[in-house]
């Protein structure tokens, strides 16, 4: 697999998925890992971070520490996601775990 170059900067990345599950979408338990071993840091909101066992960072904090926004679920929480890092420009990547999509 090749290496993502991160020469522009965005090192510090965040993950938001659908609140109210009690289990973290599958894809986190490789994303993580694989986000670190290349070097980036990753902030995870409270409740995801919560379901993983780990220490995680309020939502209306976030934008404050990360360069992009990774967002795991449907179109719902791809919105709230938006109306979150909106003001300060943050590019948002959406991983579609629902059933209908944009």
């Amino acid at each position: 697999m090749g290496r993502i170059k991160t020469e522009t900067g965005m090192k510090n990345i965040g993950i938001i998925s659908k609140p109210g599950k009690p289990e973290p979408p599958e894809i986190l338990r490789d994303l993580i890992p694989w986000l670190t071993e290349r070097g980036f840091s990753v902030f995870i909101d409270e409740e995801t971070a919560g379901v993983l066992g780990v220490e995680g960072y309020p939502r209306t904090e976030m934008p404050g520490l990360v360069d992009v926004m990774v967002v795991l679920g449907g179109d719902g929480t791809m919105l709230g996601a938006a109306r979150l890092v909106a003001e300060k420009g943050i590019p948002i990547l959406g991983v579609n775990l629902g059933g209908l999509g944009f």
